[in-house]
C-alpha cells in the first residue's frame, strides 16, 4: 500500500474511534438522564403520598349508646371536612340498600370540620331506632339484624375518604362488629360479607 492509502486508513480508524466514543458518551448520558428522571418521578410520588398521609383524617365511631345516638371521633392526623353521615341496611348481595341520611334535620347534616382528636355526638336516635326495628316495606330488601353507618369526608387537599361501620342488632341494642376505612372514589365502598357480622 502506498503512503497516502495508509494515511487515509489511519484517519478512518481514528474517526471510528471518535464516533464510538461519542456514541458511548451519548448512550451513557441518556441512561443517566433516564435514571435521574425516574428518581425524581418516584420522589415526587413519595412526597405527595407522605403529604397526604400526614394530613389524613380518619373518622371512627368510638361509643354507642342504647338510645341510638353515636359518638364519632376524628382519630386521624388532619381535619375531616364536609362530613356526611348515612345509615343503610346491608343488601343480601353485600351492598347497601335503604340508604338514608343519619341526621334527619337539614341543618345537622354537614359538620364543617372535625379537627384532629375532636368528636361529636350525632343525635341520630330516631333514624337508628327505625333500622333497629326494621318494620315496613322499606326494610324488605335488607338483611335483618344488621345495619351500617357510612361517613364520607375529605381532607384539606380535597381527597375523599370513607368510614363504614357495621352494627349487629342484639335485642333492643346494637353492637359494633367491624369498621372499614379507605379512600372514597366511584363504587369504592366495600361489600359486606356474612362473616363480618356472624363472628
Amino acid at each position: 500500500m502506498d503512503k497516502q492509502a495508509i494515511e487515509i486508513f489511519e484517519k478512518l480508524i481514528e474517526a471510528v474511534k471518535i464516533s464510538n466514543f461519542e456514541i458511548t458518551t451519548q448512550i451513557i448520558t441518556i441512561v443517566i438522564l433516564l435514571l435521574t428522571g425516574s428518581v425524581i418521578f418516584w420522589y415526587t410520588l413519595e412526597t405527595k403520598r407522605t403529604r397526604l398521609l400526614s394530613a389524613r383524617p380518619v373518622l371512627k365511631i368510638v361509643n354507642t349508646r342504647s338510645n341510638g345516638s353515636l359518638n364519632i371521633k376524628n382519630i386521624g392526623k388532619g381535619p375531616a371536612l364536609n362530613i356526611e353521615l348515612r345509615i343503610s341496611q346491608v343488601h343480601r348481595n353485600g351492598g347497601r340498600t335503604n340508604l338514608r341520611n343519619l341526621l334527619e334535620l337539614e341543618q345537622q347534616r354537614h359538620f364543617v370540620n372535625l379537627g384532629e382528636g375532636e368528636g361529636i355526638n350525632t343525635k341520630g336516635e330516631g333514624v337508628v331506632q327505625k333500622y333497629i326495628e326494621a318494620k315496613g316495606s322499606d326494610f324488605a330488601h335488607g338483611v335483618r339484624g344488621v345495619f351500617i353507618i357510612v361517613a364520607l369526608y375529605q381532607d384539606i387537599y380535597n381527597e375523599k375518604y370513607y368510614t363504614l361501620t357495621l352494627f349487629k342488632i342484639v335485642g333492643p341494642d346494637y353492637i359494633l362488629k367491624k369498621t372499614f376505612v379507605g379512600e372514597y372514589g366511584r363504587n369504592s365502598l366495600p361489600k359486606i360479607k356474612n362473616l363480618d357480622w356472624i363472628s
